[in-house]
């Protein structure tokens, strides 16, 4: 994927993990701080992901992976 790719899907994918975050109950600032985490890390990889209908399965599997990190960090505190 390169980035005319990335940014066409940018605003969907931003969208996919903030709808992740909620279903899970977290607060706003949370469920936006994992949005951009999920934007970081899908970035960094950016080049290796393929382009097709994937997408959004991968933003969804990212964030949610991210949220279960918070989650777990938040739980050994």
């Amino acid at each position: 994927m390169n980035q005319k790719e990335f940014e066409a899907i940018v605003m969907s994918a931003r969208q996919t993990a903030l709808n992740v975050c909620h279903s899970y109950g977290m607060d706003e600032d949370q469920s936006e701080d994992i949005a951009q985490d999920t934007m970081l890390k899908l970035w960094t990889i950016h080049q290796e992901l393929p382009v097709g209908k994937h997408e959004e399965v991968m933003v969804a599997v990212v964030s949610r992976n991210l949220l279960i990190d918070l989650l777990r960090q938040q739980r050994e505190t």
